[in-house]
């Protein structure tokens, strides 16, 4: 009678589970999020922000320590920013990519946790589910450099390409000098993380990069897929306690 009943509780919950609609931005069938399209950004003002990589062996499972920074100079133009990429010493390709790299909404804390920068820079709420389309760079998350910019397929990454959806504006919603780059591998575990921070006239950097970093992985759909994945077990439990 017991197994009984709490096979009708853990059902109930399943099906509740199952009923939650997806957070907003998430599954999508359009493109764009529901704020729409990203805005080109014009006007922004002559500045360089850099994320230097710590040299730190921040995952110890993949036996690499991703070396090199990510840079976001303002066009003279105002209009769009030129990013340069320079990371090297990615671990083996056969086991871990491709690699993808994101600008993130919060910076990185003083203890390093690669976690607490939390998601990617999304200000149309476009959500993750949806791969990003290349083709259509102002339907995706601000913050996806890789998904506007192709993945990491190799070792090493040495490029530079036109951004136009980041802003050298300090209080801007597109401004990225005051928010963090995170490098995951291809199940989404976060590998490193470093602040943005400016880079004066005189070549020096205000403010310090990103602290030595912890190890950590971003659930994203995991998360969920875990909780379906817990409900169908406790249903297999209580079947075989039925029998």
């Amino acid at each position: 009678m017991h197994a009984k009943n709490f096979l009708v509780a853990v059902g109930g919950i399943a099906l509740v589970s199952a009923q939650v609609p997806p957070t907003t931005g998430i599954l999508s069938t359009t493109l764009s999020g529901p704020g729409g399209n990203a805005t080109i950004q014009t006007s922004n003002p002559p500045a360089t922000y850099i994320a230097a990589l710590p040299p730190t062996n921040f995952d110890p499972a993949t036996g690499s320590v991703i070396t090199g920074s990510v840079t976001g100079t303002a066009n003279a133009n105002g209009t769009g920013i030129l990013i340069s990429v320079n990371l090297t010493s990615f671990p083996s390709p056969a086991l871990y990519s491709p690699f993808v790299y994101h600008i993130h909404t919060l910076p990185v804390p003083a203890d390093g946790n690669c976690t607490a920068t939390l998601g990617h820079l999304d200000l149309t709420d476009r959500g993750e589910y949806h791969p990003c389309e290349v083709a259509a760079p102002q339907t995706c998350q601000a913050g996806d450099l890789a998904g506007k910019h192709r993945n990491i397929m190799g070792t090493e990454l040495v490029t530079s390409y036109q951004e136009l959806y980041l802003s050298t504006t300090p209080g801007s919603p597109y401004f990225f000098g005051d928010k963090s780059l995170v490098v995951h591998r291809s199940n989404t575990t976060r590998l490193t993380c470093a602040n943005f921070v400016l880079v004066q006239g005189n070549g020096t950097a205000s403010g310090t990069g990103g602290a030595t970093p912890t190890p950590s992985a971003f659930m994203g759909a995991a998360g969920k897929d875990g909780v379906n994945a817990l409900l169908v077990g406790l249903v297999a439990v209580a079947c075989a306690m039925l029998l």
